[in-house]
């Protein structure tokens, strides 16, 4: 049996358990195309205590993230509009940068603070916001909770779970940088097997499109669109969520369906302009 937390309490065990849980689920879903790196036995070598203060970071925030598994690309959606955080790779650019200038690089919000989400050092994203209108999946190495921020300030769309844990700020603004003081807050294990779980019923639908990789979140959960169910059947057909899951055939039925959605779609919007067209040419004899 995985470990668990109590409320309010952090436990490394537990947290390393739900997020390998989470991202190794997000890997198997989109098949070879997401490629997991998992850490040796003892962690991730780059991830030094040494580095935890330049990177803002508490030692028990660091430990966290030397255990849990790291995707090798960046195309991968984890949620509506949230890609990983490649903290491998970050850690080894500071490593690069201190040893070339003897200096830490900045932080990236020197010229833009109003940008700053300004976590404590025992809070950081696992999961970052493609555009304005996307969510960051935030980890509290302190009260042992996963933070839901959609980045707009938006609240969470009808038929969301209900959070399990308090907000980090009752009396924060949800609007702006510091809206995730306010966002909807669960312990790590419960938002890892919720998020598996809307995955796994099509509240949260992929785009297995060659083209790149999204996940759609049902604005009502239950009640799917044409497209999302239409997406959600070319799962099923594939296996989805059993053990007979093939990602790879469920890509390529997407990529056909897709297709021949675009070419419907350029089919209707040429005849919409023939007609236009011949509506023109009515018009002008008319005025002759």
């Amino acid at each position: 049996m995985a470990p668990e937390s109590t409320p309010g309490a952090y436990s490394h065990d537990a947290a390393v358990s739900a997020i390998n849980s989470f991202l190794t689920f997000i890997k198997r879903m989109y098949g070879g195309v997401a490629g997991l790196r998992l850490p040796p036995p003892e962690g991730w070598p780059q991830m030094t205590l040494g580095l935890a203060q330049p990177l803002g970071l508490t030692p028990e925030a660091v430990r966290l993230l030397r255990y849990i598994p790291h995707f090798e690309t960046d195309d991968v959606c984890i949620m509506r509009e949230c890609f990983p955080v490649d903290w491998v790779a970050r850690f080894e650019y500071y490593l690069r940068i201190i040893d070339e200038t003897g200096n830490p690089p900045p932080t990236g919000f020197e010229d833009w603070p109003e940008l700053d989400p300004g976590y404590p050092p025992h809070i950081f994203e696992i999961g970052r916001p493609s555009s304005r209108y996307g969510c960051a999946l935030i980890i509290d190495t302190k009260r042992g909770v996963a933070i839901w921020h959609n980045v707009d300030g938006a609240p969470p769309f009808e038929g969301v779970p209900e959070p399990d844990a308090d907000y980090e700020d009752d009396e924060a603004e949800p609007w702006g940088s510091q809206g995730w003081k306010r966002a909807p807050t669960y312990r790590i294990e419960t938002f890892c097997a919720m998020a598996e779980e809307q995955l796994k019923i099509g509240n949260w639908v992929p785009e297995l499109e060659a083209s790149g990789y999204m996940i759609q979140e049902l604005r009502v959960y239950g009640q799917p669109n044409e497209e999302q169910r239409e997406r959600v059947k070319i799962m099923r057909d594939a296996g989805w969520p059993g053990e007979q899951w093939d990602a790879s055939r469920a890509r390529d039925a997407t990529d056909e369906w897709a297709s021949q959605k675009y070419q419907k779609e350029k089919a209707r919007k040429e005849q919409e302009k023939a007609l236009e067209n011949a509506k023109d040419e009515v018009a002008m004899i008319d005025l002759e």
